[in-house]
């Protein structure tokens, strides 16, 4: 009989336990928040470029380029962006470039697909 009002009390302390952030984004809610990462092998370099891009919760960012097999990065390329996940739409603007480029952000499961100017990434997040 005595152990019911102590299993009742444990049920409740658990119930009303969770983490500070179930959502995993760590931005608020932003999904883009992370690392994301594409890598592709060029023919025409015989080189595999691999591009991250690190979006931060605050609308700021880092891009990077680098050649694998020759160990080359470029300097990092600082950002600030935005993003509306109902509509998709995706801006950024990279530090020494004052064109305001506009596209598409679109999610699914581990992937992201930015789509601005003629340019186009497919990034796995990391």
């Amino acid at each position: 009989m005595s152990v019911l009002p102590l299993f009742l009390m444990a049920l409740c302390v658990t119930s009303f336990t969770a983490c500070s952030d179930d959502d995993g984004d760590g931005g608020g809610g932003n999904p883009l928040v992370g690392t994301w990462e594409e890598s592709f092998f060029n023919d025409n370099l015989d080189e595999t470029i691999i591009t991250t891009f690190v979006f931060n919760s605050d609308g700021t960012g880092v891009m990077t380029v680098r050649l694998d097999e020759a160990g080359i990065t470029q300097d990092p390329q600082s950002f600030s962006y935005t993003y509306n996940a109902e509509t998709e739409v995706f801006r950024i603007r990279f530090e020494n470039d004052a064109t305001l480029y506009s596209g598409t952000a679109s999610l699914t499961g581990s992937t992201l697909v930015l789509r601005y100017a003629d340019t186009y990434y497919s990034l796995i997040r990391k």
